[in-house]
């Protein structure tokens, strides 16, 4: 018995991933958090997807990243690190609750 699995390979500096936005005609995409080890950056990420049939058999379709666009940028030392990692995580959330 076949069964269809999604693998979303995502970059080392992605924190979260927002759910994958499939539309017909459109790229998908989706919203992330990164941290590029001096900014938190809230993306949105096009996706490039393929299709996978393993040796069980398994249909998958992979994910992989493709671009990234609009980012919302939080600059950061020791000192501001966490305030403005909230801060990131909030604008995160807010951008998926309007995805």
């Amino acid at each position: 018995m076949s069964q269809n699995v999604v693998h979303v390979k995502n970059e080392d500096t992605v924190l979260h991933g927002s759910r994958i936005v499939l539309s017909e005609g459109l790229r998908p995409k989706r919203i992330v958090l990164v941290d590029t080890g001096r900014e938190f950056v809230t993306y949105i990420e096009y996706l490039h997807i393929r299709t996978e049939t393993s040796a069980s058999e398994e249909d998958a379709i992979i994910c992989t990243h493709q671009a990234f666009d609009q980012g919302h940028y939080f600059v950061y030392d020791e000192r501001t690190r966490q305030t403005r990692l909230k801060r990131a995580e909030h604008n995160f959330r807010e951008r998926c609750s309007k995805l």
